[in-house]
């Protein structure tokens, strides 16, 4: 009982790493509606569609301990593969967006996308965390990293796996078309992978995502 003497409750370095959330999340709001992500792409179209429209709803990423690790993962390394590697490796932090225009039904978009680190200038590395290893790669990162080498023009993009249980790398080679790129413009697919609505921001509001709540309860 002894150590807990001088023991209250504080919530100074909490606040603090929460206003810092807000202001990174303030930094991409409002969402420009002839902007696409490379992201959007390879996920549920509704939620482009819902971050435009409801962008309040995406302040609950602030407060997500789950979100937030897996962004000081990928710090953490971004700074390990500066000390291996030096000025022959160019972090996210360092400005590696790039961003394209693709036409699509006579409208033009601009894609737009950042990958985690550019290696000697032609090698992507894109960095994910999870928490399990029994279905690596997962199928959207790999499409992920194909856009990526249709951005960047890259020859391949490294796809590297955080898990409790190891590191697992991938080499992804294939890179997205512009015909591709503008087929998942237009297309609406809501959701894209039926795990999407348990985790989304928007399930309270969209009623794809009830519907499929509904169906599994049947089911069940």
């Amino acid at each position: 009982m002894a150590q807990l003497r001088g023991l209250k409750p504080s919530s100074e370095l909490v606040s603090r790493v929460l206003d810092y959330r807000t202001r990174e999340l303030e930094k991409h709001l409002p969402r420009d509606p002839l902007t696409f992500y490379v992201t959007d792409l390879v996920r549920c179209s509704l939620k482009r569609e819902y971050e435009i429209t409801h962008p309040k709803l995406l302040y609950v990423r602030v407060s997500s301990g789950r979100t937030f690790l897996g962004e000081m993962v990928h710090k953490g390394l971004e700074r390990v593969l500066k000390e291996l590697f030096g000025d022959s490796v160019k972090i996210e932090e360092e400005g590696t967006e790039k961003s394209r225009e693709v036409e699509v039904d006579g409208v033009r978009y601009a894609v737009k996308g950042r990958v985690d680190a550019v290696l000697n200038g032609d090698t992507g590395i894109e960095i994910k965390e999870t928490v399990s290893h029994g279905t690596l790669p997962y199928q959207h990162h790999v499409e992920q990293c194909a856009l990526y080498n249709w951005l960047y023009g890259f020859k391949r993009t490294l796809l590297l796996y955080i898990t409790p249980e190891g590191f697992y790398e991938f080499e992804v080679t294939a890179s997205a078309t512009d015909e591709e790129v503008a087929r998942r413009i237009k297309e609406q697919k809501a959701p894209r992978y039926k795990w999407e609505c348990k985790l989304c921001e928007f399930n309270t509001i969209c009623s794809t995502a009830k519907t499929a709540e509904n169906k599994e309860n049947t089911a069940s």
